[in-house]
């Protein structure tokens, strides 16, 4: 009697301690996973400054600079389907900027100035990820948000060429300038884009293609680069890249 007592309490005991203890399904797991994703990416961007200011008499025109883009890449998951990305890369925001200038409405000498200016900068990217779509086996993401640039290089390499309209006479010049007033400046832009996915083993590679516009000018002041009286502007960006990700 003593021993199925015994039994009884032990029955009862396993019983309860399987009703206390809860239940963890694969779906309760795959919530409990890692919420952060790391990954690396590298591209090229092509980029433009437009809306350069410069003195009278003068007309403007600008063109893309092509430049190499590394990104080391972060996100950390809010939903299945919404995220955080942030990380840090290098990018390089460049563009031609070529001016024709006269000395007077009648004529005489015509300037003609091309100059490419570099901007060099470590960036920290800080976006909102949505998931769009899933068609088969691939993933739509888009993604907008602010980029944050800290500037460690601004170049400056111009070639003058003067023509006197009256005896034909060309005369040419040409240099490089650090426009040092532009090093440890902070510059943000506005990026918009969309990354298309798909998993092989446990590793995603995807495209990524985004587009960045600069807040504040691009070139800081017309005494910074006295010889064309360049100001403002401003920068605007294409990039397409690839990616590996994985979650931690």
């Amino acid at each position: 009697m003593a021993h199925e007592t015994q039994r009884n309490i032990a029955a009862a005991m396993v019983m309860l301690s399987m009703l206390c203890t809860p239940h963890i399904s694969v779906a309760d797991q795959d919530q409990n996973a890692s919420r952060f994703t790391l990954g690396l990416s590298a591209g090229f961007n092509w980029a433009t400054i437009s809306g350069a200011e410069v003195e009278s008499n003068t007309a403007v025109s600008t063109s893309s600079e092509t430049s190499f883009r590394p990104r080391y890449r972060m996100y950390y998951a809010l939903t299945e389907t919404v995220a955080i990305e942030t990380g840090l890369g290098y990018a390089r925001r460049s563009g031609t900027i070529e001016s024709t200038a006269t000395d007077s409405p009648s004529g005489g000498f015509t300037t003609t100035h091309t100059a490419t200016l570099a901007l060099s900068y470590v960036e920290l990217p800080l976006r909102l990820r949505l998931k769009a779509l899933e068609p088969g086996a691939f993933t739509v993401t888009v993604f907008a948000g602010p980029i944050v640039g800290f500037n460690t290089k601004a170049q400056y390499d111009f070639l003058d060429i003067e023509v006197n309209t009256q005896t034909g006479v060309v005369a040419t010049s040409r240099g490089d300038l650090d426009v040092g007033s532009r090093v440890g400046s902070i510059d943000v832009v506005g990026s918009v884009g969309f990354e298309v996915g798909t998993m092989l083993d446990d590793v995603m590679v995807s495209l990524v293609a985004d587009f960045a516009v600069g807040f504040g000018d691009a070139i800081a002041s017309g005494s910074d680069l006295p010889e064309v009286q360049l100001s403002k502007g401003t920068s605007q960006e294409f990039g397409l890249a690839i990616s590996v990700s994985t979650r931690l």
